[in-house]
């Protein structure tokens, strides 16, 4: 295999990963402002923090690569962001908005979780030990995220009782905790 061709895809794989995470630094204090449970706002606001050191650790790789932080735009973050505003819009403040947000988040996750697993395998193939950490670590915060994002979910669930069968509001509530400042996707004609 061509290790210049595999340290090009992975350097430019980190600058997707780089705009997913600036994405969220964004996005997560809109999240934790609109969450009702302070439970959860506290997880979000925690995910937050390490989602400025995961920043840091790819701006380390990409000084350990001897590469420039190009500006790539993530379209699948800001898809899954998109997603997240139209489903937690669609709520009232509660424990049903809070459930979606935490679904939203998860899903969000699991896409990092992927992506850094496939920046670990090239890291590991192009024998780049020191990225290997950096990337590795991200990826066990991702995943340890979603399990605790996935307890407190249980929680809320538990507390909620029959408040859960409520239904969306009427036309949703962007104003409630959405980012109305991301654009909907175009529809394909």
């Amino acid at each position: 295999m061509d290790k210049s061709g595999l340290k090009e895809l992975f350097v430019e794989h980190i600058r997707y990963l780089y705009d997913a995470e600036q994405q969220l630094v964004v996005a997560l204090p809109k999240m934790a402002e609109a969450a009702d449970s302070e439970e959860l706002a506290a997880a979000i606001r925690q995910l937050l923090e390490e989602t400025r050191t995961q920043l840091s650790r790819l701006e380390e790789v990409f000084r350990i690569t001897q590469s420039s932080v190009k500006g790539f735009l993530c379209n699948g973050m800001k898809g899954l962001l998109q997603d997240h505003d139209e489903g937690i819009g669609a709520y009232r403040a509660g424990p049903l908005r809070d459930l979606a947000m935490i679904a939203s988040a998860a899903k969000a996750g699991h896409y990092q979780v992927a992506a850094y697993g496939c920046a670990v395998a090239m890291a590991e193939r192009l024998e780049m030990e020191d990225v290997v950490d950096l990337v590795k670590r991200s990826e066990e915060e991702e995943s340890a995220a979603n399990g605790a994002l996935t307890e407190i979910a249980k929680r809320i669930l538990a507390r909620a009782g029959d408040d859960v069968e409520q239904g969306p509001d009427e036309g949703g509530d962007d104003e409630d905790g959405g980012f109305g400042d991301i654009p909907a996707p175009v529809q394909a004609s």
